[in-house]
């Protein structure tokens, strides 16, 4: 029972960053307007700014979604793992 618990932790850890991943890209929106409106008023500065945190946003939001990719195939291998070691109990029973 423990191990398919553990399995379902690997998945909620999954779908948590997912949901981060997907704020991530929420915020990048929100940036990529304002570095439009720097460019539309001509503040270069604020602009270079705005861009500096779009771009990290970009970057984590794309962190994220390979960390959330690695939990789940973490929770897939291990969903395996448990399969096989009930089947081979199962057969020495």
């Amino acid at each position: 029972m423990e191990s398919k618990e553990q399995r379902e932790d690997f998945i909620e850890m999954s779908r948590a960053i997912n949901a981060l991943m997907h704020r991530s890209q929420t915020i990048a929106e929100n940036w990529k307007r304002i570095v439009f409106y720097c460019q539309k008023e001509g503040t270069k500065s604020n602009e270079i700014t705005a861009n500096w945190y779009l771009t990290n946003t970009l970057e984590m939001q794309n962190d994220f979604r390979i960390l959330a990719g690695k939990y789940l195939t973490l929770a897939n291998q291990y969903g395996m793992e448990i399969d096989a070691i009930n089947y081979a109990r199962n057969r020495s029973d």
